[in-house]
């Protein structure tokens, strides 16, 4: 009876645990991003949750943020993601960085956006992605890079986004 008792209160403690590193909602922010030297752009964002399940389950990304995405695959089809607060189990720890970066010569205006995707896994990563484009106010697919297996890769548009929607993730 003690080995149950203290087996199921080591489930629990683990359970609870393993809870806390997990992250469901970002929290409301205000969002900025620099144009060129006199306009910005600024909103405040609600508080939004880091992954959407619809037709498609996607990872959304805002600029200045770092993720860590932990992903359950099956068949080689990542299907469900859980974003972290830090890495504990990096063989499926998708790590995903996204910033503005601006000209050397004037750091206050725009020169492209960066995101940076570090695939943990032994396999190509394949996924798609819609931008969001801020000066146009609209959404729109783009071309993507697979990350192979075990490397980080840098995309980066001239555009001034105000955020990513990855999805489709599929290894190969």
């Amino acid at each position: 009876m003690k080995k149950i008792l203290l087996a199921a209160f080591f489930m629990l403690a683990t359970a609870t645990y393993s809870n806390e590193n997990i992250l469901t909602e970002r929290p409301s922010f205000d969002l900025m991003l620099k144009i060129d030297d006199e306009r910005f752009f600024k909103t405040k964002k609600p508080k939004l949750p880091y992954i959407v399940e619809n037709k498609y389950v996607y990872v959304s990304i805002f600029p200045g943020e770092t993720l860590f995405v932990e992903a359950d695959v099956v068949n080689d089809t990542i299907v469900k993601f859980t974003v972290v607060k830090e890495v504990k189990n990096k063989d499926k720890t998708i790590i995903l960085k996204f910033n503005q970066i601006t000209k050397e010569e004037n750091p206050r205006e725009h020169d492209y956006m960066l995101l940076t995707i570090t695939n943990p896994f032994n396999k190509k990563l394949v996924y798609k992605t819609n931008i969001h484009l801020i000066l146009q106010d609209r959404l729109t697919g783009t071309s993507t890079i697979p990350v192979m297996a075990k490397l980080t890769n840098y995309v980066s548009w001239p555009d001034i986004l105000g955020a990513i929607f990855l999805y489709d993730f599929v290894l190969e």
